[in-house]
């Protein structure tokens, strides 16, 4: 199992994709924690950089034709997700909030 901060939880669904891209949590958490957003529009990375707002939204894209891609939804600092770009963009309820500006 990957070592990652605690309050960082991993969706079942982002676990398989995670198994079938041969992807580590524990990377794209502290991509995420260290600033290192990925692909967001540029609403998302302004809301991401302000230091008022408690949530923060990265998208890693493997395929993005295919849709394959992880996101990480930083609600406070308690909870931490990391979940597919589908499940996000629906809110699926593994998914705390509905995703927007995924690029």
């Amino acid at each position: 199992m990957d070592d990652f901060p605690n309050g960082c939880l991993v969706s079942a669904a982002a676990a398989e994709q995670l198994d079938e891209l041969e992807w580590n949590a524990a990377d794209l958490f502290a991509r995420h924690l260290s600033g290192d957003w990925g692909e967001v529009s540029n609403e998302v990375r302004r809301m991401n950089e302000d230091p008022a707002k408690w949530r923060r939204l990265s998208c890693y894209w493997h395929d993005r034709k295919a849709g394959l891609g992880l996101v990480v939804v930083e609600e406070d600092d308690q909870l931490t997700l990391l979940t597919t770009t589908e499940l996000a963009a629906i809110g699926n309820p593994q998914s705390p909030k509905p995703a927007s500006g995924l690029h």
